[in-house]
């Protein structure tokens, strides 16, 4: 795939950006076992894709919390920095796909459903900050990533088209939401067991960005 090709390219951060899929996975465990709560094999695949708002306010009706939204985004807040800063590395090959991405002029930016606060220390921390030009959250437009307009906001005020870039991705509806909206999609393997899924809706599969 030739850089030339393109002038923008949107990352998701969990799993893509960083290998951090884990990291809501100990941050649901945590909760749970300090609220005496059990954790059901389907919470987490209903969750993944709602913002911690949305999130909170299924886990408190789920589970009759007597809590607020306010109290469980902020508690969950807290142990996401806490695990971002401990325990989360970026994906093998991506800092230096990065620079090549800034060296050809290609506009970068990431669509997550995460929340800046969470992760803006541990991009510093790595010094990544500096290579994306834009950071658009679910937070930000409003949506879930079943619409494509988080997509269209990383690129609308560059007025570039969605043919001319790349979206990286590593959950299966989401590559497809960004496909039939015209991008040119990257399935990034984090989990074999969707290599089937990510296959139908992506260009290209890689498993890290040593590989592109």
């Amino acid at each position: 795939m030739r850089l030339k090709d393109f002038e923008a390219a949107i990352f998701d951060l969990d799993g893509t950006v960083f290998d951090s899929m884990n990291v809501w996975k100990n941050v649901d465990l945590r909760f749970f076992t300090r609220h005496s709560l059990f954790l059901t094999d389907d919470y987490f695949d209903n969750i993944m894709h709602k913002t911690l708002v949305d999130a909170a306010k299924y886990t408190i009706e789920r589970y009759a919390l007597n809590m607020t939204t306010e109290d469980v985004v902020s508690e969950w807040t807290h142990l996401a920095k806490e695990e971002f800063e401990n325990n989360v590395v970026p994906k093998k090959g991506i800092i230096d796909y990065l620079k090549r991405l800034r060296e050809k002029g290609v506009k970068t930016s990431i669509a997550t459903a995460n929340e800046k606060d969470i992760f803006i220390t541990t991009l510093k921390k790595f010094d990544m900050h500096t290579l994306f030009d834009d950071i658009v959250t679910l937070s930000d437009i409003g949506s879930d990533k079943s619409s494509p307009l988080i997509y269209l906001k990383c690129i609308a005020k560059y007025n570039i088209m969605p043919q001319n870039t790349i979206v990286f991705e590593d959950l299966p509806k989401n590559l497809k939401t960004a496909k039939k909206a015209g991008f040119v999609t990257v399935g990034v393997l984090d989990n074999e067991d969707f290599l089937s899924h990510i296959s139908k809706y992506s260009d290209i599969i890689i498993r890290d960005f040593t590989e592109i």
